[in-house]
């Protein structure tokens, strides 16, 4: 499966006016997923349950070609593909240059290629819900 990856720093997100719903949208614009929200929901599982939702459901068409959506975490340099309780991180330590638009991913085995600037060879790690978190935290809200 290919991918678009994004880093998470540059998602956005927004309430509707009834803080019933929360958006997510890449740097670019893009509409990557909207959530239903439970009363009392705070702002930063909001946000988690954004991500958690584009990276289960979203799909972007860029030149023809159809994307599922995966999260590059700057803090941590890992890179998140799959829901949470499916998630599969990724990681070779090495920060990943990527463009607001996002960088075209391939999954080969256990290693995920993103095509940035330069291509980025990362190794599967073994997921827990603590590196899954890790890979989706939000930056501050």
């Amino acid at each position: 499966m290919e991918y678009l990856v994004f880093d998470i720093a540059t998602v956005r997100y927004r309430y509707n006016a009834t803080r019933t719903t929360m958006s997510a949208f890449a740097a670019t614009g893009e509409l990557l997923s909207v959530v239903d929200l439970a009363p009392g929901c705070s702002t930063k599982e909001a946000a988690y349950l954004a991500c958690d939702a584009a990276l289960r459901s979203a799909r972007l068409l860029r030149a023809e070609m159809r994307y599922a959506v995966a999260f590059y975490n700057p803090y941590s340099a890992d890179v998140c593909v799959g829901p949470a309780l499916d998630a599969k991180i990724y990681t070779n330590r090495t920060p990943l240059d990527i463009s607001p638009s996002g960088a075209v991913a391939r999954v080969n085995g256990a290693e995920l290629v993103v095509e940035a600037d330069s291509p980025y060879v990362l190794h599967l790690v073994s997921p827990t819900l603590a590196s899954t978190s890790r890979a989706l935290a939000a930056h501050q809200i």
